[in-house]
């Protein structure tokens, strides 16, 4: 028992006994582009927060169990990538609970899958790593330096949320169509709508605006720009009075 004890500290010593699950979203719990049913994923496309289909694309069904959510996969495979700045490289354990297996590899798909609690070394630091899940159930991945299982690492459901945005949001975080600018207007004069993001992105993202409704304006964007902390639009007033814009829109940074 002491030297297991021994052991287990020895493992643990290589990181921070908090944040040491490098996977985010590994209950479950966030679904900001609110998949349901049966979800079906082209290869590359995500799902829940920071989850995306495989190669061969993947086919899940999600349910509540306890506090957590249990996907199953039944067809393709659903994977995460970690960030580069994530991996100080060497020796990693993953772990879940569930039937499914998984494989962990940097650069190009490869490697063998194998059941949870296992071990792999060598890898390179400052590098993507993934973890790619087969057919089956899987709930509470982990992803830990060192060679040995810990228990899942809960963290606040807040706080969670906000490292997820770090590569997609949503505006509103899952409200749609939300009022950007309401004012007082006057014909042919520009006005500027500024959205500060819930949480800096990883890069410059993608962002998509649709569903644009307007009152006094043209519904064309006049000018658009984005940074890793928010974005602005620009319109003309058509009219004077009282004027509106509404728009749902996302961004994307995911890897």
């Amino acid at each position: 028992m002491t030297a297991t004890l021994t052991s287990a500290a020895a493992s643990l010593d290589r990181g921070p006994w908090s944040f040491r699950n490098r996977l985010l979203n590994g209950a479950g719990w966030h679904n900001q582009r609110v998949v349901s049913g049966t979800v079906t994923l082209a290869a590359g496309v995500y799902g829940h927060d920071r989850w995306k289909a495989g190669a061969g694309g993947c086919t899940y069904t999600f349910a509540t169990s306890g506090a957590d959510t249990v996907f199953t996969i039944t067809a393709g495979t659903l994977l995460q990538v970690i960030e580069n700045i994530n991996i100080e490289g060497g020796t990693y354990t993953a772990s879940w609970v569930g039937t499914a297996t998984a494989r962990i590899y940097q650069g190009a798909a490869s490697g063998s899958y194998a059941a949870s609690g296992f071990t792999v070394t060598g890898l390179a630091a400052k590098t993507a790593t993934a973890i790619e899940f087969s057919t089956g159930t899987m709930s509470l991945a982990q992803v830990e330096p060192g060679s040995f299982v810990t228990p899942f690492e809960r963290r606040f459901v807040p706080f969670e949320l906000s490292l997820c945005q770090r590569y997609f949001e949503i505006d509103g975080g899952y409200n749609p169509d939300k009022a950007m600018y309401e004012a007082y207007g006057i014909s042919g004069n520009n006005y500027n709508a500024f959205v500060r993001y819930l949480a800096p992105k990883r890069a410059v993202p993608t962002l998509t605006i649709t569903n644009v409704a307007a009152g006094g304006f043209n519904t064309a964007i006049d000018y658009q720009e984005s940074g890793i902390e928010g974005f602005r639009v620009r319109h003309t007033a058509t009219s004077t009075g009282t004027i509106y814009y509404i728009d749902s829109w996302k961004a994307e940074a995911e890897l």
